[in-house]
């Protein structure tokens, strides 16, 4: 699989139809500015993003999965890097003296709790989810990504992971054992509503508007919208159709398409009808 299927194609193909079709619609509409973003899947798509320039009070991404949905929760994100470096020799002569980094890389990844992880979870509830391991006797390493919607949480997680690498360093002296936590976003809603709740207000009328009760629901992942809240400029995230984004079974229709086309010309002109 890769991550170039409807996720995000979906959100490409809708905000260049929708730009298309308001150039010829002579109904009340705000000032608009179009961004598209690379690297949004590995959390960097608006690092160097220039807000000031960007001239924008309030967002959307075009990023969300289904149908009448309106993302305005994500989780909170960091990843733990462990990095092991073994002590090498020939295994014929290795009593008391070889270190397996490549073992004590696999000790971590075991004593991550099995019952918080992404395919035993759901909900509210965060995860450890070790996607990477790597390495040889010599040197290993582990990529642990640490999710979790709550800011208690996320300090749990982190001491958790900090305790593991100390307890191994601890079993293995002759090792070098290094974790490093580095934080990727953070859980958007605070920042939406002290920033400007009314960008879920008027998406909901949008919604209204078009006959249908939004969704209202928290995504188990991230967006560039994370980001652009945290850095003050609030910006939930919107359906675009497709399902079983980041899988070989990824799908969309052209009928789910043409809802969230819909879905987007409705939500600007609802912002033109308020000012």
């Amino acid at each position: 699989t890769t991550l170039l299927g409807s996720d995000d194609k979906a959100g490409v193909a809708v905000i260049m139809q929708l730009a298309a079709d308001l150039l010829a619609d002579p109904a009340p509409r705000p000032t608009l500015r179009l961004l598209f973003t690379p690297d949004e899947e590995i959390g960097k798509g608006t690092e160097y993003l220039d807000l000031a320039r960007f001239g924008a009070d309030v967002a959307y991404t075009l990023d969300g999965s289904g149908t009448d949905r309106l993302n305005v929760e994500t989780f909170n994100a960091a990843e733990a890097v462990l990095t092991v470096d073994g002590v090498v020799v020939h295994p014929g002569y290795a009593t008391g003296v070889l270190v397996n980094a490549a073992r004590i890389a696999a000790a971590f990844v075991a004593a991550l709790p099995a019952e918080e992880a992404p395919e035993t979870t759901s909900g509210r509830d965060g995860y450890f989810y070790a996607h990477t391991l790597t390495g040889d006797t010599s040197r290993a390493e582990a990529r642990v990504l640490l999710r979790d919607f709550g800011d208690v949480g996320m300090a749990r997680r982190k001491a958790f992971v900090q305790q593991l690498a100390d307890d191994l360093a601890a079993r293995h002296p002759k090792a070098t054992i290094r974790v490093a936590l580095t934080d990727s976003y953070r859980n958007m809603l605070r920042y939406i509503e002290e920033a400007d709740r009314r960008v879920i207000d008027v998406a909901v009328e949008a919604a209204h508007a078009m006959g249908f009760e939004p969704e209202l629901e928290l995504v188990r992942g991230g967006t560039d919208g994370a980001r652009l809240s945290e850095k003050g400029l609030p910006t939930p995230n919107v359906f675009t159709g497709g399902y079983d984004f980041h899988s070989c079974f990824e799908w969309n229709t052209i009928e789910n398409l043409e809802r969230a086309l819909a879905y987007a010309k409705t939500l600007v002109h609802t912002w033109g009808e308020r000012e």
